[in-house]
């Protein structure tokens, strides 16, 4: 029987994304300071020297740099 390359590259690409799932969503990430040069938010004005605060995947703050206080334990980007 041929097995095509699709076949392969599935079975391939399920422990990989796993694997990547697992990194994404480890514990010793889970309360992230993102800080960028312009932060550009769904909504409004891009922000510059702005910074995402998240716990746990989700947004729990965003503005400037001089409105946002990162709290200890953040882990800073």
């Amino acid at each position: 029987m041929k097995t095509s390359k699709f076949a392969i590259y599935k079975l391939l690409f399920l422990p990989i994304s796993l694997l990547a799932m697992l990194i994404i969503t480890s514990p010793a990430a889970a309360q992230v300071a993102i800080k960028g040069e312009t932060v550009y938010p769904m909504s409004g004005a891009p922000i510059k020297n702005g910074v995402v605060l998240t716990n746990n995947g989700k947004i729990t703050a965003i503005g400037p740099a001089s409105s946002i206080t990162i709290p200890n334990g953040y882990k800073v980007v």
